[in-house]
């Protein structure tokens, strides 16, 4: 049986939005999986590893060759706006107004899990781990950034349904991982620079260009951007018209960023970083169930086809159980630890270092990137891809359990 590329398409979307969603809803699931987990694990059943498996002609049938650039343009678009929602999250001059142990505490919760992953990535730099486009140095790096990597929008998710959002702990949990995000997406854009040259002549030169970018947007076009608003040329209400002038911006930034070498992902974060934090909410709540309910799992089931674990392999178990031990314990020490020397309860640290391993939506997209440019190969992308899901599904239950325990 053959359909045309319509009818393929009409059946994918069905089975890429619908079933994940209709997984996660039953009860026992929903009380503790995210369903951002819920809908990578589908994308995985339906990709060559499971399904190719199981039967090929099905998977042939679901997902043949010419079908596929059709999903790559909503996963491309998926992650600029991703990228951009992310950013909007992320409010520098509310970073740098923070005290000493708001400083202290996120760097902790960053840089000991990457320096747990940096170290482990060492051990691992062989031609059984490690991309075709891969130098020690970039390598090291990715696996470090990946491990460091917290989700704000899955956290933030997560802080919802447990109705955290607006305690202490949640409040803590998301001024974290904001400004390990923002360090993060800098590290990125770093890696990006260094990945795409050749020489130290080219990386310099693509340096001076990405600073004088940043330069340029975080002065010129954010105070553009706060003209336009307050001369009325951008409603603070964000009307369609104003959406379609904000989603230009996006583009635009998205465009820069590939040119100038630093990805179309990384651009539009920046803008988002930029845009007025006073309009803000009022995009998020235009964009966020469009993009949460119909894109990202278009997102998800390319991650999926792009998986193709081989369960028989001792590497893939050796390097998924490793890192979900060493990620796990080290974003949940880097984080609790000193919390608990300012003065926090043993309880209240250990619940925000669960927090911080969160990964989802984040770890998925930068994985991504790694394994686009060749600094990974498919089977650490592979476990590294259950490595977030491992500590991402294990959160809400490891928070219920220390909430169930008699510690102070």
């Amino acid at each position: 049986m053959n359909f045309n590329l319509e009818t393929v398409f009409i059946i994918q979307s069905l089975i890429i939005i619908v079933l994940p969603f209709i997984l996660w809803n039953t009860k026992i699931i929903r009380s503790f999986v995210p369903l951002v987990v819920i809908q990578i694990f589908v994308g995985i059943l339906l990709g060559p590893s499971i399904l190719g498996r199981i039967s090929q002609s099905s998977y042939n049938l679901l997902f043949p060759e010419n079908s596929l650039m059709i999903l790559n343009g909503l996963y491309w678009l998926a992650l600029i706006l991703l990228g951009f929602q992310t950013g909007l999250h992320i409010d520098p001059d509310e970073i740098t107004k923070k005290g000493t142990k708001y400083v202290i505490v996120s760097a902790s919760s960053l840089i000991v899990p990457m320096f747990a992953g940096a170290l482990i990535a060492a051990k691992l730099y062989s031609p059984q781990f490690i991309g075709p486009n891969a130098t020690r140095f970039s390598f090291i790096a990715g696996m470090a950034i990946a491990a460091g990597v917290t989700a704000l929008p899955v956290l933030s998710v997560i802080l919802y349904e447990l109705e955290l959002i607006s305690k202490n702990i949640g409040i803590k949990s998301l001024a974290y991982a904001a400004a390990n995000d923002l360090f993060l997406w800098l590290s990125i854009l770093i890696l990006n620079v260094i990945s795409s040259g050749n020489s130290c002549n080219i990386i310099f030169e693509r340096l001076i260009i990405v600073i004088a970018f940043l330069i340029l947007s975080f002065f010129a076009v954010k105070k553009f951007l706060t003209v336009l608003l307050d001369k009325g040329f951008l409603s603070k209400e964000v009307k369609n018209k104003d959406l379609v002038i904000i989603l230009f911006f996006v583009l635009i930034y998205a465009f820069i960023g590939e040119i100038i070498g630093i990805s179309y992902l990384v651009g539009a974060f920046i803008f988002g970083v930029i845009f007025p934090k006073s309009v803000s909410k009022n995009i998020k709540d235009k964009l966020e169930q469009f993009l949460f309910v119909i894109l990202l799992p278009f997102l998800f089931i390319l991650t999926g086809l792009k998986t193709s674990c081989d369960i028989t392999n001792y590497r893939f178990w050796v390097l998924f159980i490793i890192m979900t031990i060493v990620i796990s314990g080290a974003n949940i020490i880097g984080a609790a630890l000193p919390e608990k020397y300012f003065g926090t309860s043993l309880k209240e640290s250990l619940q925000i270092g669960v927090l911080m391993q969160t990964k989802g939506l984040m770890e998925v997209v930068f994985l991504n990137m790694l394994l686009n440019q060749g600094i990974i190969n498919s089977t650490t992308f592979s476990a590294m891809l259950f490595v977030a899901m491992a500590t991402t599904a294990l959160t809400k239950p490891m928070l219920m359990l220390l909430d169930k325990t008699k510690l102070k």
